[in-house]
């Protein structure tokens, strides 16, 4: 009777404590207004995914280094053309860890990137994760134009191989050109 009783709960200590894991695992994301995310990032800039690598943390997690050339710095200073970031997650020696939610910017993406903080391990590093990601467009004609994710976003399979299974669908920014795109960031800067 106390071996049964042991068992039960044993199984029941082993259900609560899978509950708080998967509750560890979900986000949540408070949507923030435009002037807040840019406004509160330390850096806001445009540029190019160059390069990316998935490396383990001290903890034995995956987290993928995004390097961007930086075309233009909007908002903020960084010392040096070339900047890397890390976003929590990807697949390295086999193994794979994901973040629910967790947009790794892509080899070859151009956009308009607004950083939370280049000093802090984040998660994500940039404000409010999708929130703070841009993508430019760029048509035949070479004009350039912005996009964001969109905010119950349908999802499309990707290469798994890149630190990332699935990316949302974007949609236009009104048709925003990336110079207006630009001076709105800077109109909205408080001084």
């Amino acid at each position: 009777m106390k071996k049964i009783k042991n068992r039960v709960l044993t199984g029941v200590l082993g259900f609560i404590l899978l509950g708080f894991s998967v509750e560890i695992l979900a986000s949540t994301i408070l949507k923030v207004d435009f002037d807040v995310v840019a406004n509160q990032s330390e850096i806001v800039f445009q540029g190019k995914v160059t390069s990316s690598e998935v490396r383990l943390l001290p903890n034995g997690q995956p987290m993928t280094f995004v390097t961007f050339k930086i075309d233009e710095l909007i908002k903020g200073e960084y010392p040096t053309p070339t900047i890397e970031l890390g976003f929590l997650g990807g697949e390295i020696n086999g193994e794979a860890m994901y973040v629910s939610d967790l947009i790794i910017p892509q080899l070859n993406e151009e956009g308009v990137y607004f950083v939370e903080s280049t000093s802090l391990r984040l998660i994500n590093p940039l404000y409010g994760w999708h929130q703070g990601q841009y993508f430019i467009k760029t048509d035949a004609q070479g004009n350039k134009t912005v996009q964001k994710l969109q905010s119950d976003a349908e999802y499309q399979m990707i290469d798994k191989s890149s630190g990332l299974a699935v990316r949302q669908i974007v949609e236009d920014t009104s048709s925003s050109s990336l110079s207006d795109f630009k001076q709105k960031i800077k109109n909205t800067l408080t001084k």
